[in-house]
């Protein structure tokens, strides 16, 4: 399985559809696609900044911001598969599936509830429930792309990332939006 984390800010880029028709042109395995938060996230941090929500709540609307992102992702081919559910997806063949984070998170996940686990590290917390064999982290920002290093990357991620990372056991490859075609060369062949 690969999982592809599309990073929120996309939302307002060139790129973002062009990823998307990809993905779904990449039938040799099953792809779970991770939102990022986007401006919903932004908006929850705003909310946050003025109400300075306890940590919990705080969590949940971030979680739901990335739902969100999820849902307007989904809503842009109807071949793709909303999965809220890890089991489910397991049992799912190939094809082209959106996480909708929600349930998952707030029910099995115990990572910290705090602005420094994003959806960078809850990406890498899905893998590991998964057993996926491959995470790719798709960024706004310019990369150089390849395997993610820490000393090179760190910036890109989320503070809690690096704790994470260490209990996956599968490859984790970082790119720029304007990187598909390297993507699409590495990821055609399964």
């Amino acid at each position: 399985m690969l999982i592809v984390k599309l990073g929120g800010s996309l939302i307002d880029s060139e790129y973002l559809s062009s990823w998307l028709d990809q993905l779904t042109r990449l039938k040799t395995q099953k792809i779970c696609i991770v939102p990022g938060g986007g401006p919903f996230a932004d908006l929850v941090r705003e909310v946050d900044h003025k109400y300075r929500l306890n940590h919990h709540n705080a969590h949940a609307m971030a979680i739901l911001a990335m739902q969100q992102y999820a849902l307007v992702l989904s809503n842009t081919n109807p071949s793709y598969i909303c999965v809220s559910n890890i089991e489910s997806l397991l049992n799912k063949q190939e094809g082209l599936y959106i996480w909708l984070p929600y349930d998952s998170v707030m029910q099995k996940c115990t990572l910290p509830h705090s602005w420094e686990v994003t959806s960078d590290s809850l990406a890498v917390w899905l893998a590991c429930q998964c057993e996926a064999e491959h995470l790719c982290l798709v960024k706004s920002h310019d990369v150089d792309e390849g395997y993610y290093q820490p000393e090179i990357h760190a910036s890109l991620v989320d503070k809690f990332f690096p704790q994470i990372m260490q209990d996956y056991r599968g490859e984790i490859s970082i790119y720029s939006a304007s990187q598909l075609e390297q993507f699409v060369e590495r990821y055609s062949h399964g």
